[in-house]
């Protein structure tokens, strides 16, 4: 299993956006396209988004969400929890020159955040080996 969890990695590190879905108030799920900050070893994705989306919204509201990529022939899909982060030297740290599109203020922008997702279990499809997995 590490060594799939390693592959899915070197996937996700590939990948410079991910669909990323919550669930919005209705019940349904809300996928978006998204560009990853940073992503790390156990499949944690961290990206910036506006305090006042729906993303944002939704999350408060439910948790439960989801993430997906691929590239070629393999992808993964994952399930998981987000949070929404709003602390300063964090959001100094993750802050990266091509924001200032979206958050004109820079790191201290009122409407930058980051959000925070951290998968407990997914699917992965990796040259041709299809495999289910539980992180927690």
């Amino acid at each position: 299993m590490e060594r799939i969890i390693q592959k899915a990695s070197e996937l996700l590190k590939r990948c410079q956006a991910v669909t990323f879905a919550t669930v919005n108030g209705e019940g349904f799920p809300r996928p978006v396209p998204v560009k990853t900050l940073r992503t790390d070893d156990a499949l944690t994705i961290w990206f910036a988004t506006g305090i006042d989306s729906e993303k944002v919204a939704h999350i408060r509201r439910n948790m439960r969400t989801g993430a997906s990529f691929y590239d070629r022939d393999d992808s993964v899909s994952l399930i998981g929890h987000a949070e929404v982060v709003t602390d300063p030297e964090t959001l100094r740290d993750m802050w990266q020159p091509w924001l200032e599109a979206h958050f004109p203020g820079g790191p201290s922008d009122a409407n930058y955040c980051l959000i925070k997702f951290t998968p407990g279990e997914g699917a992965f499809c990796l040259e041709g080996e299809f495999v289910k997995f539980r992180l927690a």
